[in-house]
């Protein structure tokens, strides 16, 4: 009797203790998954995440893999936004910690030969984020190829509306966070290959790139006599607050592409 009573109350608990079980860690998983045009800052999934932190619950999610996966799936722009908002309204240090981790590792891998990429896939685990890494390896090396591509362009025509158009298209591939992009933007400000020379713009693009990995050491050294104190802060906030410099093709003169290459990309979570 007494074991059946002891059995009745283990019971009474475990059917009345909210558990977070695979289903709702899946759900979470699936949130960070939505497009970045139906999202806002903060994302709803790091909401949740602030909440169970700052509230002192227990997650049951592999929170690394989770914040992996959506510096996977968002632009840049965006989970420096979400970022930017969280230090703002005082996160839980734990989570920026987690942010900064989960930023290291995806860089680390995203930008490496597509036999690197695809075995690290490979090694993951967790479906979500197994399955967003190996759409990362058949992806990347494509958009990589793009920014090639238009490089080879550039390099090759002196053709001003050819070049008026390459550029725009560099200046927004760089936007949403392509690597290469920035580097060659980087690269062609402290040459002046095309464009003007400028020490502050070309340290601007290695700062962003940095962010998505990129040794800067080497060209920074070179650059850092060039610049102040002041400038390079100016820079990293512009780079933190997604404010990016003009680009401007010399010699100088009108632009007969409407907007010009200087038309910002809008976030999607700043439509909203």
């Amino acid at each position: 009797m007494k074991h059946l009573i002891l059995l009745f109350v283990f019971l009474f608990v475990v059917t009345q203790t909210p558990v977070v079980g695979l289903a709702s860690t899946d759900k979470l998983f699936m949130e960070a998954t939505q497009s970045e045009s139906k999202v806002s800052v903060p994302h709803p999934v790091l909401k949740k995440v602030m909440t169970a932190y700052n509230s002192g619950e227990f997650l049951d999610a592999d929170l690394q893999n989770l914040l992996q996966l959506m510096f996977l799936e968002y632009s840049p722009a965006y989970m420096r936004a979400n970022i930017q908002f969280l230090e703002i309204n005082g996160s839980n240090d734990k989570i920026l910690n987690e942010l900064d981790k989960a930023r290291n590792k995806v860089v680390s891998i995203r930008w490496k030969p597509v036999s690197e990429i695809y075995a690290y896939a490979q090694t993951i685990k967790n479906k979500h984020l197994n399955s967003a890494w190996n759409s990362a390896w058949q992806k990347y090396p494509g958009w990589n190829g793009r920014v090639q591509y238009r490089m080879d362009i550039v390099l090759h025509n002196v053709d001003r509306g050819t070049l008026e158009f390459e550029y725009e298209q560099l200046f927004r591939e760089a936007q949403i966070g392509l690597r290469p992009a920035m580097l060659y933007l980087a690269d062609h400000f402290e040459r002046g290959v095309n464009l003007e020379k400028s020490a502050f713009k070309s340290a601007f693009w290695l700062h962003a790139a940095q962010w998505e990995g990129a040794d800067i050491s080497i060209p920074l050294k070179r650059l850092s006599p060039l610049l102040s104190n002041d400038e390079l802060q100016i820079i990293k906030k512009m780079v933190k607050e997604n404010k990016y410099p003009d680009v401007m093709i010399m010699p100088k003169g009108g632009w007969k592409m409407s907007g010009g290459p200087n038309k910002r990309w809008t976030p999607p979570y700043m439509k909203n």
